[in-house]
């Protein structure tokens, strides 16, 4: 990394904001941390829902032989739902956050 770009980001950080902040909170247990866009967030949040119920899908039958089994469990219903609800959050976040 060039030193120009670190003293770039430094200049950026040490910027506040109108209202006087730096864009960092100010909880008791994480004084100065940074949060990432309502966007990001929705993508992540997107991710962590989808994720635990594709796995449990994928892996019930990746290790089960039987084909029949797939369509009337319980896990595939989950995961269905879990790709909607992701979509909705990447949607959310290709839009830049416009819901309209």
């Amino acid at each position: 990394v060039l030193p120009e770009t670190i003293e770039t980001a430094k200049e950026l950080l040490s910027r506040g904001k109108e209202d006087g902040s730096n864009g960092c909170t100010n909880w008791a247990y994480f004084p100065g941390m940074f949060m990432p866009p309502p966007t990001v967030i929705a993508i992540c949040l997107g991710v962590i829902v989808h994720c635990p119920w594709s796995f449990i899908y994928h892996w019930k039958y990746a290790t089960n032989p039987n084909p029949a089994d797939r369509l009337k469990h319980w896990s595939r219903r989950m995961d269905h739902s879990a790709i909607h609800a992701a979509s909705i959050c990447w949607s959310y976040s290709i839009s830049r956050g416009s819901l309209a």
